[in-house]
């Protein structure tokens, strides 16, 4: 009987890679653990507000939970040499910081901008609920279509959301968002583009793509260099480059899965960014905590960032890029 070959997708990582991926590793887990206590002083700060806080004063907080999750998602990616996963990540991390930056740019539009941030994407979820709602001509159209081109989805899998569309009307139509709604009303009505690809920071006369978030905030180096290039992963374009290689006797191959040729760019880019956000919360959210952030600051340069700008990988052995 003849033997299945042991396809081995994962050879082991060599010791000096592996050692520069845990370096990588450590130097993101610890931005991880800072960025904690800067929730942590974000959140006391808005314990001094109530009763008189709602949700529009967690706006920020939520954005930058968002950021911390994924951020910490690519520490552990990072350390097994997942790095393609690692950029579309990162992405998310930059939209998030653009958000970010936005909502916190003048303190007197921080309360606008928090509103029309919830209330685009309560509409979002109302528009999606109303599609899977029975009773609703929205969710008749979407039985029609379900019926002529899913394959696997039929009404009877579908879970009853009256309750949750329920809820969202009720949020939606909360006094906390009448100035929001209308103005969602007036965008809306004068924009004939799908509402659901509508950018929150679109209401209000804002930017209305990320590309002109980003040149509004000019962040467009990080757009063009980071999150542009970076979209490729997300659309599945490009995808040969740096991944069909030149094998024996001329053939062309694909490279391992979990190459890490990559993460020194990804994590130095990384390390920029994540550093950009925490200045910016420091700054505009808990400047009391500025000096707490400069000893940190200076820690972390002396020992992560030093040793990650120091490491040089040596992939000789590898194949050559076609």
């Amino acid at each position: 009987m003849k033997t299945v070959p042991k396809l081995e997708m994962l050879p082991p990582t060599e010791p000096s890679i592996q050692s520069a991926l845990d370096t990588y590793h450590d130097a993101i887990h610890e931005m991880v653990c800072y960025g904690t206590h800067i929730l942590h002083w974000i959140l006391k700060e808005n314990k001094k507000i109530l009763p008189e806080s709602t949700e529009l004063n967690i706006a920020h907080a939520l954005l930058f939970r968002h950021i911390l999750e994924h951020l910490d998602s690519m520490a552990i990616q990072i350390k097994a040499s997942a790095i393609v996963p690692s950029k579309v990540q990162l992405r998310v991390i930059l939209e998030a910081f653009l958000s970010l930056e936005y909502l916190l740019e003048k303190p007197e539009n921080i309360a606008q901008r928090a509103a029309a941030y919830f209330l685009v994407g309560y509409y979002k979820s109302y528009n999606f609920l109303m599609k899977h709602t029975p009773g609703t001509e929205e969710y008749r159209i979407q039985m029609e279509d379900l019926k002529k081109h899913a394959k696997y989805i039929r009404d009877e899998d579908l879970p009853d959301t009256s309750a949750e569309l329920e809820n969202i009307k009720r949020l939606i139509n909360s006094p906390l968002y009448r100035e929001a709604k209308e103005e969602y009303n007036i965008y809306t009505k004068d924009n004939t583009k799908d509402i659901n690809d509508l950018k929150w920071h679109a209401l209000y006369n804002g930017p209305k793509s990320t590309f002109r978030l980003a040149n509004y905030l000019n962040r467009r180096d990080f757009y063009d260099y980071c999150y542009k290039p970076w979209s490729e992963e997300v659309h599945s374009t490009n995808l040969h480059r740096g991944v069909i290689v030149k094998a024996e006797e001329g053939y062309g191959a694909f490279n391992q899965l979990r190459m890490p040729d990559q993460a020194p760019e990804l994590v130095q880019s990384t390390t920029m960014i994540v550093l950009s956000v925490y200045e910016l919360l420091i700054t505009k959210c808990v400047p009391k905590e500025l000096n707490n952030y400069r000893q940190w600051s200076r820690m972390y340069k002396m020992v992560h960032r030093n040793k990650v700008e120091r490491i040089k990988f040596n992939l000789v052995a590898a194949p050559n890029p076609l």
